[in-house]
């Protein structure tokens, strides 16, 4: 059973204090004046609390895209971004790995880059609430279990680089993202209230992945 699988995540909710206290943390060492170290927090801080929505110690995960074999993709949603709702996602994935478990035959699951970074954000999610969906998910690399396109993409090339979801769906002419975003721009979409186009997104990624995980598998 190939269960597709994508999340989508958030920065840390942190007051503008902590922003700036997180930006601080990564000054440069050539800057000594406080001054200059203060400008440069003024115009780091926003793009570094950004990129903590790929940091797994302090990212939200917002939501979870799911499909089974060929069933249509569900989407489970964490509008608050809260913990409350991180726990009803890991919920509803609990239920779902185990629905594809219930014949025996084992479950694989499928994504794009979902080796180095949903899994491991789930299940840091999942240790973090002491949630019994951790026993589900992997917890070793190269664990049988887990097919990443973007490993398969890679094939015998040594040193082949990262290669985009979009880019190799283009590639295979399978088309492209959907709804305009990325995931630079989930946080944006989602603090304007763009919900439904989020759960678009994501699972327009697990289709995505769905299909080319047919095409090179």
């Amino acid at each position: 059973m190939f269960a597709y699988l994508d999340i989508e995540t958030l920065p840390a909710a942190w007051s503008p204090d902590r922003i700036r206290e997180h930006a601080a943390a990564s000054v440069p060492a050539n800057y000594t004046k406080p001054d200059t170290i203060a400008k440069w927090i003024d115009e780091h801080a926003d793009e570094a609390w950004r990129r903590t929505a790929l940091d797994s110690l302090h990212a939200r995960i917002l939501c979870i895209g799911v499909a089974l074999e060929d069933e249509p993709v569900e989407v489970a949603y964490n509008e608050d971004g809260d913990d409350a709702g991180l726990h009803r996602l890991l919920s509803w994935l609990d239920e779902r790995l185990r629905m594809a478990e219930s014949d025996g035959s084992g479950v694989s699951l499928v994504g794009h880059n979902i080796a180095g970074f949903d899994l491991p954000m789930l299940l840091r999610s999942a240790w973090r609430l002491n949630h019994p969906v951790a026993s589900q998910l992997p917890r070793r690399p190269r664990d049988g279990r887990v097919i990443d396109t973007g490993e398969l993409w890679r094939a015998t090339d040594p040193a082949p680089g990262r290669v985009s979801l979009t880019k190799i769906a283009q590639f295979l002419g399978l088309g492209e993202k959907a709804e305009g975003l990325d995931g630079s721009k989930v946080y944006d979409a989602w603090r304007d209230g763009e919900h439904d186009r989020i759960r678009r997104y994501c699972a327009a990624d697990v289709e995505l992945v769905r299909e080319i995980h047919g095409r090179i598998w």
